[in-house]
């Protein structure tokens, strides 16, 4: 695991921001609530460069108490960034 751990730190180390753009949402049936995102990601780099990729998630909604309008909280984990 420390490998993982450092293999993902060092993914960052360049990286000075980042803009997910989805473009598509595609629920696991109906009333669901997970979804896959699929869309583009815009890195801004340190050395004043921009990289842009292609980008899917998986989208968990969860529910909340007084947040959003419709009750909802968007998750999102195992981003990809597919080569």
């Amino acid at each position: 695991m420390p490998e993982i751990l450092a293999l993902r730190k060092g993914m960052w180390e360049h990286v000075a921001s980042r803009q997910h753009k989805p473009l598509k949402v595609f629920p696991f049936g109906n009333d669901a609530n997970e979804a896959m995102l699929y869309g583009t990601v815009s890195y801004g780099l340190k050395n004043g460069k921009r990289s842009e990729v292609d980008w899917a998630a998986r989208a968990h909604l969860l529910e909340t108490e007084g947040g959003d309008e419709d009750g909802l909280l968007p998750s999102v984990s195992g981003m990809l960034a597919p080569s």
